[in-house]
């Protein structure tokens, strides 16, 4: 019997985060956590948004030199907290 190569921790995330999104967009996302407002979905539209944490963490790093003192992922995981909270104070005007 054949197993399957192994996975590296990254690649098993990135699997999981493809496999939650399904095929929905971030609109649709934002629809659905709307007309209900649950973990579930407010989980989904963050997932939708993090890759701008991503980026924003790895630019504020960059630019602030803040790598020495802080790592990037540090930077994410405070950027994280920060989205969930916004998604859950936003209300569209």
């Amino acid at each position: 019997m054949l197993f399957p190569a192994p996975v590296t921790w990254g690649e098993a995330q990135l699997v999981h985060f493809r496999e939650g999104l399904g095929k929905m967009t971030t609109s649709e996302a934002w629809a659905v956590y709307w007309a209900e407002r649950t973990p579930e979905n407010r989980n989904r539209v963050a997932m939708h948004e993090l890759p701008m944490v991503k980026q924003v963490a790895a630019k504020m790093a960059k630019v602030t030199g803040m790598g020495v003192y802080h790592d990037v992922e540090d930077l994410v995981s405070m950027g994280t907290i920060g989205l969930i909270d916004a998604i859950d104070r936003y209300v569209p005007r």
